[in-house]
């Protein structure tokens, strides 16, 4: 973007990433942590350092025939490692993150696009569902 457009930090309020990834804090260039790093550095070193973050999309699907896919106890854990990092490691740069998705929009376990949400297809709270509420809990 900056190739395109070097004077881009001028024109924007801010920039939205998805940083999928289950692989939180390792080095590997895909790991979460590693997506914030190189998105941190790239607005430092083109004048956007104080520019805001947005997380817009993030999120683990739960279904079972995939190994993209994790359980719903790795889901929460995910959500509260995540949301633990964006309120204390990146609280300077992220100035907010969305969960995706809210609700299950398939109920076969086969359906990777299906199963991201925090609620079941049936209503019910996923475990992810809790640890989001905590973490909105624990930053009032």
């Amino acid at each position: 973007m900056f190739a395109a457009r070097p004077d881009l930090a001028d024109h924007v309020d801010g920039f939205a990433i998805h940083p999928y990834s289950t692989d939180i804090l390792s080095s590997n260039e895909y790991s979460f942590r590693s997506q914030m790093e190189a998105t941190q550095s790239a607005l430092a070193e083109n004048g956007a350092a104080d520019k805001p973050i947005w997380i817009t999309e993030i999120g683990w699907s739960t279904c079972t025939t995939s190994t993209d896919c994790v359980t719903e106890q790795q889901q929460a854990a995910l959500t509260r490692q995540v949301g633990q990092l964006v309120a204390t490691t990146y609280a300077g740069s992220v100035r907010a993150m969305f969960v995706f998705g809210f609700g299950d929009s398939e109920q076969s376990d086969d359906s990777v696009q299906g199963r991201y949400g925090i609620i079941r297809y049936d209503g019910s709270h996923k475990p992810a569902f809790d640890a989001l509420a905590d973490l909105a809990a624990s930053h009032d």
